[in-house]
C-alpha cells in the first residue's frame, strides 16, 4: 500500500521533531555536565587541613582499633591530603603500584610516577587516605606532585 504525501509531510515532521528533541536534550545535557567533568578533572581536589601526626595522635586517643577504624571510615578515608616528606624507602607492593615510604606517611602510587625517585629526595605527594593506625598513615590514589631540588640532610 503506499503513503499518501500527506503521510509523508507527518512522518518527515515527527522525525524532524524528534530529531530537533533528541539534539536540544544532548545539547542541554552536555551543556550543564561539560563544566562539571571539566572542573573535576582539571582542578585539585579539596584536601583536608590535617598532619600525619595529627591523625596518628587521633588514632591513639581512641581506646578500641574497632572503634577507631569505624571512626576514621566516616571522618577521613577516602579524603584528599597533600603532604610533603623525606622518601626513605620505594617498594614494588603490591602488585602494579609502588609504595613510597617516607618519614611521617606511607603512599600507594603508580610505578611509573616513581621510577625516577630516589632515597633521600623530598617530595611533595597528593593521595587519599586509606588506612590511620599508631603508627601508620597510608595513602592511596597517590600522583607525585613536585620534587623538591634541595635534599634531607
Amino acid at each position: 500500500m503506499k503513503k499518501s504525501g500527506k503521510e509523508n509531510q507527518n512522518n518527515t515532521l515527527r522525525v524532524s521533531v524528534v530529531a530537533a528533541l533528541l539534539g536540544a536534550i544532548a545539547g542541554s545535557f552536555i551543556t550543564f555536565l561539560l563544566p562539571h567533568v571539566w572542573n573535576y578533572f582539571a582542578s585539585p581536589p579539596a584536601t583536608l587541613n590535617t598532619t600525619p601526626e595529627e591523625l596518628k595522635a587521633w588514632h591513639k586517643k581512641i581506646n578500641q582499633d574497632v572503634q577507631a577504624q569505624s571512626l576514621a571510615k566516616d571522618q577521613y578515608y577516602g579524603k584528599w591530603v597533600r603532604w610533603a616528606g623525606t622518601i626513605e624507602n620505594i617498594n614494588a607492593f603490591p602488585a602494579f603500584k609502588a609504595t613510597i615510604r617516607c618519614e611521617k606517611f606511607s603512599a600507594f602510587c603508580n610505578p611509573d610516577d616513581v621510577r625516577t625517585l630516589t632515597v633521600g629526595v623530598r617530595v611533595t605527594i597528593l593521595g587519599r587516605i586509606a588506612y590511620i593506625s599508631d603508627d601508620v598513615v597510608l595513602l592511596e590514589d597517590c600522583k607525585v606532585e613536585k620534587i623538591h631540588q634541595e635534599t634531607a640532610q
